[in-house]
């Protein structure tokens, strides 16, 4: 049985300020960094066998403190990097409300019908991730994290559950969060969700699902 650790990346400025990310290469900022350096020191006594991450360099700063004390290698998992936003990339929620009302209500509403304009939707997300995943956990025995974003992350946990992406806004996700999932050949079981136990005073709550 694998067990499959899902991490969200730290805080950037961009999740504090409420901008799409996407694929914009943003790093993690002050809290973030501090963040991942809890989350390295909360999964220390675990017997991890591998840690994925993401390309995008949020990802691996937040990866790196968890491969540090364990002297892993981290592996690169591009099926798991961030959603293209396409047009509202790079662009304050503020913004995109305005210059794409009707869009931004069925983002909120109906999600599983948006496709960002000159990007992707949360099922092309869901078939390039998922498949991804489920051959990491089937090529361990034991446990394994991998580190990737919201909307990924998110898409990736209610197929594991057996849900649509329909359900995408009944799962929330805050930056540098724990999500664990035992899986064997015959059931998938989550064993929690949205853990940020580990980052007491390091949090802004209206950033940190965003």
């Amino acid at each position: 049985m694998a067990t499959l650790i899902l991490i969200r990346h730290g805080e950037t400025d961009w999740n504090r300020d409420k901008i799409f990310r996407g694929r914009a290469d943003i790093p993690l900022g002050d809290r973030g960094l501090k963040q991942a350096e809890r989350v390295g020191e909360a999964l220390k006594d675990r017997a991890l066998e591998a840690v994925y991450t993401g390309p995008l360099q949020r990802c691996v700063q937040t990866a790196t403190p968890i491969a540090a004390r364990r002297q892993i290698t981290l592996a690169t998992l591009d099926a798991v990097t961030d959603i293209d936003y396409g047009d509202w990339q790079g662009e304050p929620e503020t913004v995109v409300r305005e210059e794409y009302p009707d869009l931004f209500r069925q983002w909120e509403t109906t999600p599983e019908g948006v496709t960002f304009p000159n990007g992707e939707g949360l099922e092309d997300v869901r078939k390039r991730s998922l498949p991804a995943i489920l051959d990491v956990a089937a090529r361990h025995d034991g446990e394994v994290a991998v580190v990737s974003h919201r909307v990924v992350l998110k898409v990736v946990i209610l197929g594991l559950l057996g849900l649509g992406v329909e359900k995408f806004w009944s799962v929330r996700l805050d930056t540098c969060s724990l999500t664990l999932f035992d899986i064997s050949k015959h059931r998938t079981i989550l064993a929690r969700l949205n853990d940020v136990s580990h980052l007491a005073g390091l949090r802004d709550e209206a950033a940190a699902d965003f």
